[in-house]
């Protein structure tokens, strides 16, 4: 029982220093990540309701320490607000990054 309580407290403090040397970021990340993966299937709803938006989707991303990457094509720089906003209704737990387009042009 004493071997196994040590095994035990020697695993919780090797857990708490790896913890405290990343930061907690990656643990932090990964949740992020989930967040958004789930928060993606509501936006894609969104994006598929509105023809205007049918080259643009949704999904997690890496970037910004786990976020919601909302990507494709527009045919005009007019539609780039509409795109946030609809974006914004979601209410997106998790920092959006959009990686859109219109023609050769990347829109921030």
């Amino acid at each position: 029982m004493r071997r196994e309580m040590r095994t035990l407290l020697v695993g919780c403090v090797v857990v708490a220093v790896a913890v405290i040397a990343t930061g907690g970021g990656g643990i932090a990340q990964l949740w992020n990540i989930a967040r958004a993966g789930r928060h993606a299937v509501k936006v894609n709803r969104q994006l598929a309701a509105v023809p205007e938006f049918r080259d643009i989707r949704a999904s997690e991303a890496t970037s910004h320490g786990g976020a919601l990457a909302i990507h494709g094509h527009l045919k005009s720089e007019a539609q780039f607000p509409r795109l946030k906003a609809l974006a914004a209704r979601t209410r997106p737990p998790v920092t959006v990054v959009y990686y859109v387009r219109v023609g050769d042009r990347r829109l921030k």
